[in-house]
């Protein structure tokens, strides 16, 4: 897990940060990469994403996009990146409240 600028990557996008940091303020496509995002329900943490989906029209609002928390090479991934995101949570803590830490930590 490497993290920049307040973002948390995948090993697989080793070297890519910045670009991808670029491509996400800049709102362009990032095909194939997976967001880990904090869930607007009140009932999870977390989201996992294909950056597909912010090409939809209801995206491209700035009031619905989401809290982008990481980026991740593919879904295995992803997941992987959860779960590192998940231990860090818990030893910090002694819990797995993941979006108060993250939101906490940003």
């Amino acid at each position: 897990m490497i993290k920049k600028d307040n973002l948390y990557f995948s090993e697989g996008l080793a070297g890519k940060e910045k670009r991808i940091l670029s491509c996400i303020k800049k709102k362009k496509d990032l095909p194939g990469l997976y967001l880990i995002t904090l869930s607007k329900s009140p009932k999870d943490n977390l989201d996992i994403i294909n950056t597909i989906y912010l090409s939809q029209i209801f995206y491209k609002k700035k009031d619905h996009l989401p809290s982008i928390i990481g980026v991740a090479k593919d879904h295995k991934e992803a997941l992987e990146l959860v779960c590192d995101l998940a231990l860090e949570c818990y030893r910090a803590t002694g819990d797995v409240k993941l979006k108060e830490y993250l939101k906490g930590s940003r």
